[in-house]
């Protein structure tokens, strides 16, 4: 076999500023005013990890931004309600100003709002979701309207409201809830319908976010106590609905000032 022809020994390592190198190629030399992307000999390596990037947390439940969501089948289920919700407005209002003016229904939900009306604060978002949830009867809308996802107002000229019939599913809860405390002094800007999916059982589902001295409570028609945030975090929040019309969820950019 031919002799195999030893490995030439490396010379020392020989380095070049960028200058020498564009000196060479006939270019003029970098400035030293010019920052170029590399590491800063002066500065000492380290294989420390980085300090942790801040995230920007947003105003919305969860800590989320929102953004106004296409039309389509959302805002027309929602553009429904609001619609129910308005043409039972005058009727509502009689019902609080004289009980002889109202419907066995009304007179029902007009209960609840009464009752909201003497509490406060937080005790106000737990009266209303505890009454609510023993007001409705949990029913899908299969049994009851024999369709998928019909969602309803609670109370409807036509009688189908959830307060009128006394069943209903967990929008139909969410949305009383939010008519409700609304009727009741809070505020609309501060009160959302939550479109999420519940990770435990994976399946859609709906609860109110309510804003309470700058936070949000979740109230579920499952819970009669409602629930902080970092207490309902088997939620994972998709479309947020209120007087403003249907908004999609977004996760806050990472903020890198600091």
């Amino acid at each position: 076999p031919a002799a195999q022809r030893p490995a030439a020994t490396p010379g020392p390592a020989r380095f070049f500023t960028i200058n020498e190198v564009m000196a060479k190629r006939g270019q003029p030399a970098v400035s030293p005013d010019v920052q170029l992307a590399a590491v800063n000999p002066k500065q000492p390596l380290s294989d420390a990890t980085p300090g942790a990037i801040p995230v920007v947390r947003g105003d919305e439940p969860f800590g989320l931004f929102t953004f106004k969501a296409p039309d389509g089948q959302l805002w027309g289920k929602w553009r429904k309600v609001e619609d129910e919700i308005n043409a039972e407005a005058p009727a509502l209002s009689r019902c609080k100003a004289n009980n002889a003016q109202c419907t066995p229904a009304a007179a029902r939900f007009v209960a609840v709002i009464k009752s909201a009306e003497a509490k406060h604060g937080r005790a106000r978002l737990e009266e209303v979701n505890r009454r609510v949830n023993e007001a409705i009867r949990y029913t899908s809308d299969i049994a009851q309207w024999s369709m998928p996802d019909l969602w309803s107002a609670p109370l409807d000229v036509n009688g189908k409201g959830s307060f009128d019939t006394g069943k209903g599913d967990c929008e139909d809860y969410a949305i009383a809830k939010y008519v409700a405390l609304r009727e009741a002094g809070v505020p609309a800007k501060d009160m959302r319908v939550l479109l999420v999916r519940d990770k435990v059982i994976n399946a859609g589902h709906a609860v109110l976010a309510a804003r309470e001295d700058g936070r949000w409570v979740i109230m579920d028609n499952r819970f009669d106590r409602i629930l902080a945030e970092n207490d309902a975090n088997f939620l994972a929040p998709l479309f947020a609905i209120d007087a403003e019309g249907v908004k999609l969820f977004a996760a806050p950019y990472a903020s890198l000032a600091g």
